[in-house]
């Protein structure tokens, strides 16, 4: 099972999660797919030093 299938898993059960990827567009597009209307997205961020040291 893939970090997104338990993630799914959890959200359907009532749970909150928290998504975390090196691939920045992959782990929006996981978070989009797993809103609940009730429930608010927060949108992730990442400085430019975090995001140079992801890189090297």
């Amino acid at each position: 099972m893939t970090g997104a299938a338990y993630a799914r898993r959890l959200v359907s059960e009532g749970a909150t999660v928290v998504l975390a990827d090196r691939n920045l567009e992959s782990v929006q597009a996981t978070a989009a797919s797993l809103l609940v209307p009730e429930k608010p997205a927060r949108t992730p961020s990442m400085s430019p030093a975090a995001r140079s040291s992801l890189r090297s």
